[in-house]
């Protein structure tokens, strides 16, 4: 057999291809190729992957925004102090008051203290009551009613009114007269005292 060329097996012609290896059979060119990162994805696989990606943020932001909601109502919550919301009774007196066409009505006498008017306007057009130089109610339409405290009173006479243009100068005015405290009888083990 005599002088022959070395016979190339499948081995050597891998890698040959793979790493350029010099030998009988010459040496193979490198194809300049960009490396794949996975394979190729069709543009329906492309959509699907983006819509998905899309319903999953808005997820995670509707998710925010209820948590943030929530965080916002206790936040709220605590601030009150968890204290009742209802106010404490009142303690004195209320004055009920009838408001009409230029005229205030009632029984406009109370002990000195804390006074209350609970006014109710039965005139046709609208009204409100104060004390002069004093509180003020909200103004008062017609059927309606608004309470106002006029503070601590010592006794004396205070001129009610309505603030509203030239019903004061009509005659809507009246005196609210202010009595001293009434004595109190109280009993202690039987005896009887005044205060």
């Amino acid at each position: 057999m005599g002088d022959s060329a070395p016979t190339a097996t499948y081995f050597d012609v891998e890698r040959i291809r793979q790493g350029g290896r010099k030998g009988t059979l010459g040496a193979a060119k490198k194809k300049s190729v960009a490396p794949q990162t996975g394979p190729e994805i069709s543009r329906r696989a492309q959509r699907y992957r983006e819509r998905k990606a899309r319903t999953r943020n808005r997820v995670i932001a509707a998710v925010g925004a209820v948590l943030l909601v929530a965080a916002v109502v206790v936040v709220v919550v605590l601030s009150r102090g968890g204290s009742d919301p209802r106010p404490a009774p009142f303690v004195g007196s209320t004055v009920n008051v009838t408001l009409g066409e230029y005229v205030i009505r009632g029984d406009l006498t109370a002990p000195a203290g804390e006074v209350r008017l609970h006014a109710f306007n039965q005139g046709g057009i609208i009204h409100n009551v104060g004390v002069r130089g004093g509180h003020i109610s909200n103004d008062v339409r017609p059927g309606g009613d608004t309470t106002v405290d006029i503070g601590n009173l010592v006794p004396g006479t205070y001129q009610l009114y309505c603030d509203i243009a030239d019903h004061a100068q009509r005659g809507m005015v009246a005196n609210l007269v202010i009595t001293a405290p009434a004595a109190s009888n109280t009993s202690i083990g039987g005896v009887s005292t005044t205060a």
